[in-house]
């Protein structure tokens, strides 16, 4: 399994658009959002910095969920790579599950680069051992989700050409109603009351009270993302095993 994990975070590091939007993206963000807006002072001590990261995370992770990975498995299905692996006595489930763990890690990667960036250029304030580890955890979890929503639209796009632009498009729907562009706050009530059942939007506006020792659990988040995955899960398998039948059809 490691080996392969390896060989899959090889791959993706290779491709260029997934490197700069989950790496270089968040950081360029986060120093044109300092330099505009300043690094102003919030309450006990905390600056803008330590509420933005969780918008610099978001915008590292949905793109490397809804672009990288879709276009990653759709290429895998629609070129019939994975029967030549199946022929090869190649363990699918061992395979699709190193892809899911590489992304994780590339989500770690980039994550920590953004925490290093922060903390050694504006002071960001790190949380106790403890409390970066719930964050993680759900951090994961969130991730988790997100790769499976881009599991289900390469399934539902076929066309790889089609796959970028509508994972773009859904990414930047994502950011306009998740406050990645204006304070969340100022939203209309409409618009934030249908981003309070999408995940990372907790991720991008609340993880920010587990970081600063207030909570431990996001109990909201935790409830709407369990939904997602139950319900992403149950429509994959539906979509997958109609595309199997019908192939077996045709062959």
């Amino acid at each position: 399994m490691a080996r392969e994990i390896l060989l899959s975070l090889k791959a993706q590091l290779r491709v260029p658009i997934a490197v700069f939007f989950s790496i270089f993206f968040p950081i360029i963000m986060m120093i044109m959002m300092m330099t505009s807006y300043g690094n102003f002072s919030l309450r006990n001590g905390y600056h803008f910095i330590d509420k933005y990261f969780f918008i610099s995370t978001t915008i590292g992770i949905l793109p490397l969920t809804l672009i990288s990975f879709p276009i990653d498995i759709n290429n895998l299905l629609e070129t019939k790579h994975y029967l030549r692996l199946k022929y090869l006595n190649v363990d699918l489930k061992k395979l699709f599950l190193s892809n899911i763990i590489s992304y994780l890690i590339i989500v770690f990667i980039s994550v920590g680069i953004n925490l290093i960036v922060g903390k050694s250029i504006y002071n960001l304030r790190l949380p106790s051992i403890e409390y970066l580890c719930y964050f993680f955890i759900q951090l994961f979890y969130c991730a988790i989700v997100l790769l499976i929503f881009g599991l289900l639209l390469s399934l539902i796009v076929s066309d790889i050409k089609a796959l970028m632009p509508v994972g773009m498009t859904i990414m930047f729907i994502l950011f306009m109603v998740i406050g990645v562009f204006v304070q969340y706050s100022s939203l209309p009530k409409i618009i934030r009351t249908i981003s309070s059942y999408i995940p990372v939007k907790y991720l991008a506006n609340d993880f920010y009270y587990i970081w600063i020792g207030q909570a431990k659990w996001n109990m909201p988040f935790f409830k709407c993302n369990t939904i997602w995955l139950i319900f992403l899960c149950l429509i994959c398998y539906i979509i997958y095993r109609r595309k199997n039948n019908v192939t077996k059809i045709f062959n």
